[in-house]
């Protein structure tokens, strides 16, 4: 019954707009659906589920991204088919990302100090003078974290305290951080710093 609610043009526009922000508007309707024609129980169970789908979905989008970006910054660099391009491709950026960051921290320090001194002692600068930044990166490395504990820990069984609501703030959060590495990639050969070096 409640299956009314999925309209048949769901994927396309998922594809369309902001993925994240269209899965999250989605499940919060048939949630509120739920809860108005079905109980609490069901709709308690649907929202859990939904709420550790969204952490998947956004960290996986996030880790799209971010790979994105460090090949950007390596074709900027180089060129587009540059042989050093693929090597990072196929040895530094596929199936590499979870090993970038050490998730359970509240820095990002291992990950900046992948791209040497230089660019690490930057970013640390930058994260310690923006408050805004420096917490969006910690709610980054906070949804990588529960993202890596309901992969590896039986997506199931996990329990979770938090609401739908809860976890798209979260992503909304971490996304500033996400959009500045991005713009720090592009600008990377450009960024100077007090000794004249680029990133």
């Amino acid at each position: 019954m409640f299956w009314k609610l999925i309209r048949i043009n769901t994927v396309s526009k998922l594809a369309s707009k902001n993925p994240i922000e269209e899965l999250y508007r989605y499940s919060k309707e048939l949630v509120e659906f739920l809860d108005k024609h079905e109980g609490f129980d069901l709709r308690f169970f649907v929202e859990g589920y939904f709420a550790k789908t969204l952490i998947v979905a956004a960290a996986s989008m996030f880790e799209e991204h971010m790979k994105k970006a460090v090949l950007e910054l390596a074709e900027q660099c180089l060129t587009t088919n540059h042989p050093l391009v693929t090597f990072i491709k196929k040895k530094a950026v596929e199936r590499q990302y979870h090993g970038w960051f050490e998730w359970g921290n509240k820095n990002a320090n291992s990950f900046f100090n992948l791209f040497g001194e230089h660019f690490k002692e930057h970013a640390k600068r930058t994260m310690k003078d923006d408050e805004g930044l420096r917490s969006s990166m910690q709610r980054f490395l906070e949804l990588g974290h529960y993202r890596n504990r309901l992969i590896h820990e039986d997506f199931v069984t996990f329990s979770m305290n938090n609401s739908l609501e809860e976890v798209y703030q979260l992503y909304e959060d971490a996304s500033k951080f996400v959009e500045w590495f991005q713009q720090a990639a592009r600008d990377g050969v450009k960024v100077t710093l007090s000794d004249g070096q680029g990133i």
